[in-house]
């Protein structure tokens, strides 16, 4: 398994992909933003990605999905069309294609209540 990388958010979001198979995104989300490593570290490492989907509940097809990086060609394609869109930050919160600012007004008029 690999160790730590400055490519986190890249095996991050693959990683998510996994956790999507296995039905347990939203656990595994709660638990990623739960454990977040500083901005500009090395990450955490594959078998706490792992250990983190175990612990939301993955099954053991979770361990294995991470190891072939399953979704790093997903993970790519989310980061070449929001390049194309002009994002550059995170988080960038889009609404009917326009950027909106990230206060719970703006979201709540984006979403029409």
């Amino acid at each position: 398994m690999r160790g730590h990388s400055t490519e986190y958010s890249t095996r991050s979001s693959a990683a998510s992909g996994c956790a999507a198979e296995e039905g347990v995104f939203p656990q595994y989300l709660e638990l990623l933003f739960a454990n977040q490593p500083p901005e500009g570290g090395d990450g955490l490492p594959e078998e706490t990605l792992v250990a983190l989907g175990e612990q939301a509940g993955a099954g053991p097809g979770f361990a294995t999905c991470v190891a072939e990086d399953r979704y790093a060609a997903w993970t790519a394609g989310l980061t070449d069309e929001a390049s194309r869109a002009g994002v550059t930050a995170t988080p960038t919160v889009l609404a009917d294609g326009r950027e909106i600012e990230r206060t719970d007004a703006a979201l709540r008029a984006a979403a029409g209540g």
